[in-house]
């Protein structure tokens, strides 16, 4: 590599040394340079006359075409990669690494370093050897004509963050969300841009989860939609096949909290995979390291405590901050019985997660005092995979002890993860405990649980849910005879079965509390008296529900909505 990229100099005045510079590192430079407007420099979306990206282009990326008059007979930069001698493993690119200063590429001042090459003098040098390249490159007398391609620059906000989202449609099915705005119909005076303006119940963007309300499209399928008509956007998505793919900024409204997280190490290592640092930064500007996978079975997921998502801080109270992958990844292998984390942890601003540890006895007649639900094979909701506390029996020693809460998600009973287990395999784990149960529980606090804020509003929905096969496809939990919790008499939502009555109408959701059954008042009743009120209904049932929302800050004020 050294050789070749002298070879390249060579012809750039051969004086000076070549800079190698790693791929990620070239693309963090480009992100932070603004592109030059001189008139000889010109953008295109990279896109081809079928809507697909053009030979080399990748998504995120913008191409451009640069002319070099050659100084002296050089031109002033160096090169690095080609098929023969990959800068990365997998990608046989050709990037520029190194512009000579006072050369012919600093006079011109458009081309930077991390441009990737993809044609010289209208040549394809897409997936080519170096030296091929270096020809091409000398091959013209006086001026060079340079296809070359950038990252794009996504003008972010200061308070927004950049979000990758890909949904894969469900057959039948389209995306279940709306947009609103663009050029042609602003949702606000000056602003272009198009939003994400709602997203439908039990469709594929809810049961995702990752979308919201609000998001601002910035590419469709790799292209940028950024300042365009809402129509086009909405042709973009309508015209996906199977999947789109959508690039959007999020306005923050988070905070991050630390956390240590200590635990051994298995025989299979620490059981969980990170990416990101300094040459492979996770998106542009960001070089923190982040936990992307817990693998099943191994020690992080027998621990608990760490989720994807999490930003490694400190690695046995060595920082993990602003270095590469590989001195990440050489700090989480250094020989030691245990690894001590310090992370930071995304936490929204109306709910706060932890974990808990529970540890009480069995009681000779009401055993452990609680019921689960859920399993690997048995979800509570498609893509809310556990085990979860379902019932609390009041006169057994869950309820006695106080701290387990219904919706507790089990992570461990005596040790043994429920990560990833049927629904059977939780309950032989549950009845196979000693006399003293020790549990390991994951919960989210509410906003009532950690605020004194007593202005929540509630949202009534009334829903009429026709039978099918004689079942409304949902099970209830509580009542005055059967509390889920201490003091709270009402009857809850606790499963949806999946294409059952309750699946199909889609405008139920677990945790939606049953205020009245076909016009009798289901408020303080016993859990037999509503079981009875539902099964006596006939073909169809009219319920109303309360629910709590999840943001009450994400406003549905955008106009001009388009179905996606």
């Amino acid at each position: 590599q050294q050789q070749q990229q002298q070879q390249v100099n060579t012809m750039n005045n051969g004086s000076s040394n070549s800079v190698g510079i790693n791929k990620s590192e070239s693309k963090d430079q480009m992100a932070s340079q603004g592109a030059s407007t001189d008139n000889m420099l010109r953008m295109s979306e990279g896109v081809n006359m079928n809507g697909g990206l053009e030979e080399g282009v990748e998504e995120g990326e913008e191409v451009l075409d640069i002319v070099i008059k050659k100084v002296n007979g050089g031109l002033g930069f160096s090169i690095a990669g080609g098929k023969d001698n990959p800068i990365e493993d997998g990608d046989p690119s050709v990037y520029v690494t190194h512009i000579l200063e006072g050369g012919a590429a600093a006079l011109n001042g458009e081309l930077q370093v991390g441009d990737k090459i993809i044609k010289v003098n209208g040549e394809s040098v897409v997936n080519t050897i170096h030296r091929n390249v270096v020809d091409l490159l000398a091959s013209q007398a006086h001026e060079v004509r340079l296809q070359v391609t950038r990252l794009l620059d996504y003008d972010l906000d200061d308070e927004e963050m950049l979000v990758e989202v890909e949904l894969i449609k469900r057959p039948g099915k389209g995306y279940g969300f709306s947009i609103a705005g663009g050029i042609d119909a602003q949702v606000a005076e000056g602003d272009d841009a198009i939003y994400i303006s709602h997203i439908i119940p039990n469709e594929t963007a809810a049961l995702d989860g990752r979308l919201q309300i609000g998001d601002r499209l910035i590419e469709v399928n790799g292209q940028p939609v950024t300042s365009v008509e809402h129509s086009f956007v909405a042709s973009l998505i309508k015209n996906s096949n199977e999947s789109v793919r959508l690039v959007l900024a999020r306005v923050w409204t988070g905070q991050e909290e630390s956390l240590e997280i200590e635990f051994e190490r298995g025989q299979g290592g620490l059981g969980f995979s990170i990416a990101g640092g300094l040459d492979d930064p996770e998106s542009p500007g960001d070089y923190g390291i982040y936990v992307v996978q817990i693998i099943d079975g191994g020690s992080a997921a027998r621990d608990g405590r760490l989720m994807e998502g999490d930003r490694i801080l400190e690695v046995n109270e060595k920082s993990c901050e602003n270095v590469t992958h590989d001195q990440a990844v050489a700090l989480l292998q250094e020989n030691s019985p245990t690894i001590k984390l310090l992370i930071a942890r995304v936490v929204d601003d109306f709910a706060v997660e932890e974990i808990l540890d529970i540890e009480f006895k069995k009681s000779p007649t009401h055993g452990l005092g609680f019921s689960i639900a859920g399993g690997n094979d048995e979800k509570l909701e498609e893509g809310e995979p556990g085990v979860f506390i379902s019932e609390i029996n009041q006169l057994g020693p869950a309820a006695e002890d106080g701290r387990l809460k219904f919706g507790d998600k089990l992570l461990e009973v005596d040790g043994v993860s429920l990560e990833n287990v049927s629904h059977k395999q939780a309950v032989d784990v549950l009845r196979a405990c000693d006399s003293t149960v020790r549990l390991k529980v994951f919960r989210v606090l509410q906003d009532d649980e950690f605020t004194d804020d007593e202005d929540e509003e509630e949202e009534i929905i009334e829903v009429l849910l026709k039978k099918v096969n004689g079942s409304l496809g949902f099970s209830i939990a509580g009542g005055a005879d059967d509390p889920v919790e201490v003091g709270d008499t009402g009857l809850y939502i606790t499963t949806i079965i999946e294409d059952g009555a309750a699946s199909l109408n889609g405008n139920l959701q677990v945790g939606d509390k049953i205020l009245s059954v076909n016009g009798e008042d289901m408020v303080d009743v016993d859990h037999s008296a509503c079981v009875r009120a539902l099964q006596s209904s006939g073909d169809e049932v009219h319920l109303v529900i309360s629910r709590l929302p999840l943001d009450f800050s994400q406003q549905e004020d955008l106009l001009f909505e388009q179905n996606a």
